[in-house]
Parts: structure tokens; C-alpha cells; sequence
């Protein structure tokens, strides 16, 4: 599974997130296996019957404008 998502300059590789103004917030995402604990924005799973996988994301600043900002990223499956 991964989580994918164009970036722009920000060195952390965040989501970056505009506003009707083009000021920007970034998110911070990550895919979360419960059962094995493996997070990023790309695992490897084995799913045999279910699996709870959950996705966190996280948006921290300061100085930011309040508002509506928005942003989009896929979460991506693949069958091997």
C-alpha cells in the first residue's frame, strides 16, 4: 500500500495544502498497519482474510491564517 501525493519545495516531503489565496499548510501523512505496527507512506502487508490499516495524518504551524485549505493524496493498493 502507499500513499501518494504531489509535493512541491517543502524538504519534508509534506502534503501541501492551499487556500483560495494559494497560502499554504502542509499535512503530514502515513499508513498504519495495527497489526504490525509498520507505518510510512509505502508498506508491505499480507492480507490472508482481514486487516484494520488506518491512515494518520497530522497538521502542525504556526503563524498560519485560519480557513479552508485543501489538498489531495491516493492510497494505492497493489496485488502480488
Amino acid at each position: 500500500m502507499r500513499l501518494d501525493y504531489a509535493t512541491d519545495s517543502d524538504p519534508q516531503k509534506r502534503l501541501p495544502m492551499k487556500d483560495a489565496s494559494n497560502k499554504t499548510i502542509y499535512r503530514q501523512l502515513e499508513i498504519v498497519d495495527e497489526q504490525t505496527g509498520a507505518a510510512g507512506t509505502d508498506i508491505r502487508v499480507g492480507i490472508q482474510s482481514e486487516r484494520t490499516i488506518q491512515i494518520r495524518n497530522r497538521i502542525q504551524g504556526a503563524n498560519a491564517d485560519a480557513g479552508s485549505y485543501q489538498g489531495s493524496a491516493w492510497l494505492i493498493a497493489t496485488f502480488d
